[in-house]
């Protein structure tokens, strides 16, 4: 996982600071944001996001999913090995007003499992009071239940220098 440093070293960037300002303004606290997509419909797409609070950033540092048929039994060769997941999906951080790709990718580009997440190669910094958005499509004629989590870190301290940025 994405150390504390890389984390700060991302704010000041993002804010035009050193690092040794962002240290002094922002703390960072573990946290973990969860979407559920319960079931998600056959053949079908579906949209749910989760809104960082007004008191605090997020950097995302690492992401993974559980996919189970909508009769709530893993689905062979998904929840160990996710060798088979039938659904694209696309990011987008309202905070940025920027979407992660440029168009659906299969979920396996953004999620890793539970035993083996998906880590980020830099943070995903979130604006305080943002909307991260995922947006599933599902490729196949069976209906699955699919959460993704959001491993990181809510960013505390100076959260007007986010907004004068």
């Amino acid at each position: 996982m994405a150390g504390e440093d890389q984390i700060i070293k991302s704010i000041a960037e993002r804010l035009s600071m050193t690092v040794s300002q962002a240290r002094r303004l922002f703390t960072l606290d573990p946290f973990t944001f969860v979407i559920n997509f319960l079931p998600l419909a056959a053949s079908n797409t579906a949209t749910d996001n989760f809104i960082t609070q007004a008191d605090s950033g997020f950097a995302i540092v690492k992401t993974a999913f559980t996919i189970a048929s909508d009769a709530n039994v893993l689905v062979a060769n998904i929840s160990d090995t996710p060798a088979y997941a039938p659904q694209v999906i696309t990011l987008s951080d309202s905070g940025s007003g920027r979407d992660l790709s440029n168009g659906p990718v299969s979920i396996k580009t953004y999620f890793g499992t539970g035993q083996e997440p998906f880590i980020w190669c830099r943070p995903k910094v979130l604006d305080p009071n943002s909307t991260f958005t995922a947006r599933i499509q599902n490729l196949v004629a069976t209906a699955f239940n699919i959460r993704l989590s959001f491993h990181g870190f809510k960013i505390f301290g100076d959260v007007g220098a986010f907004k004068g940025r």
